[in-house]
């Protein structure tokens, strides 16, 4: 059977932990306060475009727009497993990072594959293959693709480890798994791809492309079913002309939350 022509988006999720609970926050649709950078030297984004800006900050009270700093190169590291899926992973990730540089105008980040964790910004990984990092605390929940991130809470009422020794305004690292020093972990975000998807390609290449959108800052998704960010069943694995611009835009909006 040949594999359905499209996909359905999958979630991002991000952790927040605080006393003798736990929580997980789905993010929906969300205002933004987009800001204009004050150097005159800035790129800038031409007014009659602003209205193909889609929300983009994390639903959180007050939202937060999460990004990394401008001119970021991004280490990612493919956890891969045996042939096919090391084949299938590999070749969906040259293809969504060479769409997702298309889309930077300016250079603002450049995604670079490496060959350690202790290297890696960010994790890929099949869901059948084991991480080389530990979850306990900010576990990946199972769906077609989905995109982790820790944020501690406010060290004044959370003792986990990540919000004593992190600011409000980083993410947590996933802690390394043994024999790797846990503490020199640099991994904020593991994109865990459900592993029945590794004997279809295509459908592997849009999972991926839309997750490294919100790897990139992108926190919530697209109201326009033409977009990689569309937030349901994904036509192409190229981002948009709202995808693009949305993009550009949350490169000039000052960051609450840098990785």
């Amino acid at each position: 059977m040949s594999p359905p022509a499209a996909q359905e988006a999958s979630g991002l999720r991000r952790r927040a932990r605080a006393p003798r609970r736990d929580s997980r926050i789905a993010h929906a649709l969300a205002p933004a306060l987009v800001l204009a950078l004050a150097a005159c030297d800035a790129p800038t984004v031409p007014a009659r475009h602003l209205e193909d800006v889609y929300r983009f900050a994390l639903l959180t009270q007050p939202p937060l727009v999460y990004r990394w700093p401008a001119g970021t190169t991004i280490h990612v590291l493919l956890n891969t497993g045996a042939p096919p899926q090391a084949d299938t992973l590999e070749a969906a990730f040259a293809d969504a990072a060479a769409a997702w540089h298309s889309a930077a105008l300016y250079g603002e980040f450049r995604l670079v594959r490496v060959g350690r964790v202790e290297e890696a910004d960010v994790v890929v990984t099949w869901s059948d293959v084991p991480p080389p990092v530990q979850t306990q605390e900010c576990e990946p929940e199972l769906s077609p693709g989905v995109t982790t991130f820790c944020l501690g809470d406010d060290p004044e009422t959370d003792e986990t480890e990540c919000s004593l020794e992190r600011r409000r305004d980083r993410l947590c690292p996933f802690p390394l798994q043994p024999p790797a020093q846990p503490s020199a972990s640099r991994v904020r975000f593991l994109l865990t791809i459900r592993s029945d998807q590794a004997t279809q390609p295509g459908q592997t290449r849009l999972i991926l492309a839309h997750e490294l959108g919100h790897t990139l800052g992108i926190g919530q998704h697209s109201d326009d079913p033409a977009d990689l960010m569309w937030g349901g069943r994904i036509e192409s694995a190229v981002p948009s002309d709202r995808d693009r611009t949305t993009l550009r835009v949350l490169y000039q909006t000052p960051p609450d939350i840098v990785p």
